[in-house]
C-alpha cells in the first residue's frame, strides 16, 4: 500500500512537471515567430527613374497642345469683343446712310407699285422685277456705295484705328451689306420676282 502511495505521487510530480514546461514553451513561441516573420522595411529613398524618350515625346506634344488651346482662347476672346461690338456700329452705319436708303425707296416706289399691279393679274401672282438686275441684286449699296464694297469704316483694311479687328466687318475689310459686291441685295423683290404675297420693302436698311 505504501509502495502503491509513492508511485502515484511520483507520476503526479512528473505530470505537474511536464505541463509547466509546455506552457514556458507557448509563451515565448509567439515572440519567436513574430521575430521571424516580422518584414524588414529599407529607409533609403528610391532612385529616380531617367525620363523615356517615348515619356519626353508624350511631354512635348501635351505641352505644345496646351499652347495651341491658349491661342485659340485669345482669338475666341477677340471674336466675342467684335461681336458685341459689331450690332452697335452696324447700327451707327445704318443711321448713317439712311437718307441713302430712303432715297431709294423713293425713287422707285411709282415703278414697285406698278409691278405690283401686273403681279397680281398675272398667273401664280408673280412678275419679273425690272428694278434691279432680275437677279436680286441692285447696281449699287446704301451703306458703301462709290466704294466698291469696301468697309466704310476701316476702308477695306478690316482694322480700327486702334489696331483691332474693325466692328462692322469683323475684319473682312467687306460692307456687311453687300457682302463687298458693291450690289446689294434688292429691296423690292424676292429672287427677281415680284411677288403679291412678298412683305413690302423694309423701311429701314436691314
Amino acid at each position: 500500500m505504501r509502495n502503491t502511495i509513492v508511485i502515484v505521487g511520483f507520476v503526479l510530480a512528473m505530470l505537474a512537471a511536464a505541463w509547466h514546461g509546455a506552457t514556458k514553451e507557448d509563451s515565448t513561441a509567439p515572440q519567436a515567430i513574430q521575430d521571424q516573420t516580422s518584414p524588414s522595411y529599407s529607409t533609403a529613398a528610391p532612385s529616380a527613374e531617367p525620363d523615356s524618350p517615348d515619356r519626353s515625346l508624350h511631354h512635348a506634344a501635351a505641352t505644345a497642345r496646351i499652347e495651341q488651346l491658349k491661342k485659340q482662347e485669345l482669338e475666341l476672346e477677340k471674336l466675342a469683343e467684335i461681336q458685341e461690338q459689331s450690332h452697335l456700329s452696324r447700327d451707327l452705319l445704318r443711321q448713317a446712310h439712311q437718307y441713302q436708303w430712303t432715297a431709294i425707296l423713293r425713287t422707285n416706289q411709282t415703278a414697285f407699285y406698278a409691278l405690283l399691279k401686273q403681279a397680281a393679274k398675272a398667273p401664280g401672282g408673280v412678275v419679273p422685277c425690272t428694278i434691279c438686275d432680275g437677279k436680286s441684286y441692285m447696281a449699287f449699296c446704301a451703306i458703301c456705295n462709290r466704294v466698291d464694297g469696301k468697309c466704310p469704316t476701316c476702308g477695306g483694311s478690316g482694322q480700327a484705328s486702334t489696331g483691332k479687328l474693325c466692328p462692322p466687318c469683323g475684319g473682312t475689310g467687306k460692307c456687311f451689306l453687300c457682302s463687298g459686291s458693291g450690289k446689294m441685295l434688292c429691296a423690292f423683290c424676292d429672287d427677281g420676282m415680284i411677288d403679291v404675297k412678298h412683305p413690302l420693302p423694309p423701311r429701314d436698311i436691314p
